[in-house]
């Protein structure tokens, strides 16, 4: 499954995204730092004109589970106390693959030896266009569910405590392929193009919808990026 990513996912990647994305108040830098706003403005601008976001998806049936984690059609594995207790009641795993392409990084990296503030800001949109991608696309996989009356778990990502980052991205990328949408992992778990995430869902059975994608990570209470990630209602 392939979902068509629309124009319309990314719409709300603007200057204020820009600005949260660099743990920045929007409301103040507009109050007090023209030049500041100018920048994210253009940042946002440009940024969105370098964009090629792409989506893959898989769904497979879950097979057996234990309490290290899930068995899958095709004898894919996803493993992890985390994946273990998210994908609990689901009938099956959706495993997502989200990316902007690498025109972005590539700006971004020529602009590191010109105008750092300006490469910042666009690695900032970078990061904003991304997790929008990545919620759009969350939302587009639960509205096809919905008519089956097939519930959809909140999404577990690689490095979430109880997802190991490098066997999960290891797992999701052998349940994909090497070169999903165009990303290839990297042997130390990131991936390329670097905006890019990885996500698994439980579906259907009796999945349960609670908690958002933030709720596993350590550093939740005190994170100026929580917002960002608000679940998809």
């Amino acid at each position: 499954m392939t979902p068509r990513v629309s124009a319309a996912w990314l719409a709300d990647v603007d200057a204020d995204a820009v600005l949260n994305g660099q743990g920045a108040s929007p409301g103040r830098v507009r109050a007090r730092s023209p030049r500041l706003l100018a920048v994210a403005e253009r940042a946002a601008r440009e940024g969105a004109s370098l964009l090629s976001p792409r989506v893959a998806v898989r769904i497979l049936a879950i097979r057996a589970r234990d309490a290290d984690g899930v068995m899958l059609e095709g004898g894919g594995r996803l493993t992890g106390p985390l994946i273990a207790a998210r994908l609990a009641g689901a009938a099956r795993a959706a495993v997502l693959v989200a990316t902007l392409g690498e025109a972005l990084e590539r700006r971004v990296s020529r602009m590191f030896g010109r105008d750092l503030s300006f490469a910042f800001a666009l690695d900032a949109f970078g990061s904003a266009a991304v997790e929008s991608l990545v919620r759009s696309a969350t939302e587009d996989l639960r509205e096809c569910a919905r008519p089956a009356g097939a519930a959809l778990t909140r999404p577990v990502s690689p490095g979430m405590d109880g997802f190991d980052l490098s066997n999960g991205q290891r797992e999701i990328f052998a349940i994909l392929g090497g070169d999903a949408a165009g990303v290839r992992l990297l042997p130390s778990g990131g991936m390329t193009p670097r905006k890019s995430l990885t996500l698994v869902f439980g579906v259907g059975g009796e999945a349960e919808e609670r908690g958002g994608i933030c709720d596993p990570c350590p550093a939740r209470p005190g994170c100026r990026f929580r917002a960002l990630h608000a679940p998809v209602r």
